[in-house]
């Protein structure tokens, strides 16, 4: 039975970007990245970092459970890309995948790449 949905063309490869751009979390002590490169006919998201060791002031204790919930909206379900600049609480803290962790969230968009520091 022939497949009804039709499937976004891939961006050639070595084409670059026709625009970046760069939404950053207030995660409070941390980093938390998205990126979104826009091609004439797609968009590609990475992710670099999702971590915090002290929450924003004010913020209820489930904030990088919202977080990541918006990180989800905001690629569409689906990740192209993880990157962890270095191990460092403050960096990774935020992929752990115990439980209904914000990690399982990141976890669950299922991401083609994840680059992850050697030291």
């Amino acid at each position: 039975m022939p497949s009804t949905k039709k499937q976004a063309k891939r961006a050639a490869p070595g084409r670059a970007p026709a625009s970046v751009s760069i939404r950053m979390y207030n995660v409070g002590f941390g980093d938390c990245f998205l990126l979104t490169f826009h091609y004439s006919n797609e968009k590609r998201y990475m992710l670099v970092d999702f971590g915090s060791t002290s929450a924003p002031q004010g913020q209820p204790k489930d904030y990088m459970t919202r977080i990541a919930a918006d990180i989800k909206a905001q690629c569409g379900s689906k990740l192209d890309m993880v990157v962890v600049t270095h191990r460092h609480r403050d960096h990774i803290s935020g992929f752990a995948t115990d439980g209904a962790s914000p990690g399982a969230t990141i976890a669950g968009l299922k991401p083609d790449y994840v680059i992850q520091p050697w030291t």
